[in-house]
């Protein structure tokens, strides 16, 4: 009888590919001979580690999936972490008491060349050289003074930071939390140098591990990724699994693609399928991120074919112009992969402008298939941005409101005699009247009466949003996405729009490591299911090769 094959795997997926779809199958597989217990699933993100473990419908499975580091906290009895919003502030209170020359050092601040040498992020630097596991005695000087400093004041409080996390485990952890046998690891591509060694550390004690990714698409280095931790050390070539079709790149965009990253001086070549034949790769010099009208002229057309968009670019304030564009146009977008990131989720659907506006919008049935009137939770999303001494609202209306939703009747519907009492005084007439008007879709009520101090960007493009498209393009998931190549790695859309421009920073990583720079913005080209433009450059430091 054949032995069970041991040792570490590599599924090579290039973009578009499935991936996930094959880990998820595998480890159903997986679980036909082994129980969830001896199993273990990582991803990069916790996001990521969520999607597979959605699709693998394994009773116990989602216990055992997670990032590296949720698995080193709970290994090692979930520390104190520095890393929250409360801990930063004791921090910037500590080093504020320092004398002046090591704040300098630690910040990164004023005139002294030796924190001027490591560009200002002496404590970022820090980070960097653990997780690339550079011997202590090769780092600057300026970056020691700032993780003596750091490090001092984790041993003053007890936390731990999130790089302690691996370390330690590294250190003290001998086994994969719960013992696995066999061991799944996405987007190994982004692991750094650091987690890699844990990983490999723990798999040694597997019988098998298998590490999905790509290096093609290893585009954080700034945080101690490297391609060569997926490519060495070398594994026997039965022990690599290459996914070979494409579900996402038509032929015209694979093709360019393939010639684009086949300048990368070291990398693993792979063969795989496109989707289909065709697809758009074209080059238009008028849109550039500092002439931003033509662009969303460009994205509009798009949008109204019905296509979903990506406009991308290297660094976030390079988009700045064209957000300003789409918003004072009432085009909405967002950022699906930074949700949290109010300058890709200016409507914030769930919670911000867009959301108190629709749920105003309740008895439009343009804005909602079942219109009706509010309940008592909906009425206080919008009303609580009111100006309520403007429009004459009975004294204590507000917090009558409050304490409803506080109590049980937050889901039942407000009817219209208490609408009038509310709002006009007991003036049923006027009421209905209101009501006539939201049915119409009309949001001058908000307009003439919101707060000034919510009546800002986010409340305007809300309103914007809903004079060009109606009320139910608040509620419905923009089709526009836009954002840092970094930030939407994963994602796809049908149109992808690339801006070509570095930043300083950028340029001169460039110099150092082309090859890093090649690889970002293939990853950006292969967003991309039918049609990749290729913006034109404002600034010498741009990648003029990509034409």
């Amino acid at each position: 009888m054949n032995k069970e094959p041991r040792g570490e795997f590599r599924v090579f997926g290039p973009p578009g590919t499935g991936k996930t779809h094959y880990l998820s199958n595998s480890i159903t597989r997986a679980s036909d001979k082994y129980t969830p217990d001896d199993l273990l699933v990582v991803s990069f993100t916790r996001s990521a580690a969520h999607e597979i473990a959605s699709r693998t419908e394994i009773p116990g499975m989602d216990k055992r999936v997670g990032t590296l580091h949720s698995f080193c906290y709970r290994a090692l009895g979930q520390p104190e972490l520095a890393e929250t919003s409360a801990h930063i502030k004791e921090w910037n209170k500590y080093i504020a008491g320092k004398n002046p020359s090591l704040r300098r050092k630690v910040r990164g601040e004023g005139d002294d060349p030796l924190a001027q040498s490591i560009d200002g992020k002496p404590l970022l630097r820090y980070h960097l050289c653990r997780s690339q596991m550079v011997d202590r005695d090769n780092w600057p000087y300026g970056v020691k003074a700032a993780a003596t400093a750091w490090e001092d004041w984790k041993a003053e409080t007890g936390y731990m930071d999130f790089t302690d996390l691996i370390e330690k485990s590294l250190e003290d952890v001998a086994y994969a939390p719960g013992c696995p046998s066999v061991g799944f690891f996405d987007e190994v591509q982004d692991f750094s140098a650091l987690e890699l060694a844990l990983v490999r550390k723990w798999g040694q004690k597997m019988k098998q591990t298998i590490m999905a990714g790509d290096d093609d698409q290893s585009i954080y280095g700034f945080r101690g990724a490297t391609p060569d931790a997926f490519l060495l050390p070398p594994v026997d070539p039965e022990h690599k699994k290459f996914l070979r079709e494409s579900y996402r790149l038509p032929s015209k965009i694979k093709d360019y693609a393939e010639r684009w990253i086949s300048r990368v001086s070291h990398r693993e070549p792979k063969e795989y399928k496109a989707r289909r034949e065709g697809g758009i790769v074209k080059l238009d010099h008028s849109l550039t991120y500092k002439n931003p009208h033509p662009v969303l002229r460009a994205v509009c057309e798009d949008l109204d074919e019905g296509m979903s968009v990506m406009v991308l670019s290297s660094c976030a304030y390079m988009l700045s112009p064209l957000l300003e564009k789409f918003k004072g146009a009432g085009v909405p977008f967002h950022n699906p992969y930074r949700r949290q990131d109010g300058r890709w989720n200016t409507l914030r659907v769930h919670k911000g402008a867009g959301f108190r506006l629709a749920s105003y919008l309740r008895p439009d049935p343009k804005t909602w298939e079942d219109p009706r009137l509010w309940t008592w939770r909906e009425l206080w999303r919008w009303v609580e941005v009111i100006d309520s001494k403007k429009i004459g609202m009975l004294r204590g209306s507000k917090e009558s409101i409050k304490r409803v939703i506080k109590g049980k009747g937050a889901d039942e519907l407000v009817d219209l005699q208490t609408i009038a009492d509310i709002f006009t005084q007991s003036n049923l007439v006027a009421a209905q009247n209101l009501i006539t008007q939201i049915e119409k879709g009309d949001p001058e009520f908000m307009r003439e009466n919101i707060l000034k101090t919510h009546y800002k960007a986010a409340m305007r493009m809300a309103l914007k949003v809903q004079g060009r498209g109606g009320g139910k393009a608040l509620r419905e998931t923009p089709r526009l996405v836009a954002g840092t190549i970094h930030s939407v790695k994963g994602g796809s859309a049908d149109s992808v729009y690339l801006f070509p421009d570095l930043s300083m920073e950028g340029d001169s990583q460039s110099r150092l490591d082309p090859d890093s720079l090649t690889r970002l913005f293939y990853v950006g080209m292969t967003r991309a299911r039918e049609k990749v433009t290729f913006c034109g450059a404002e600034t010498p430091r741009a990648v003029s090769w990509i034409y």
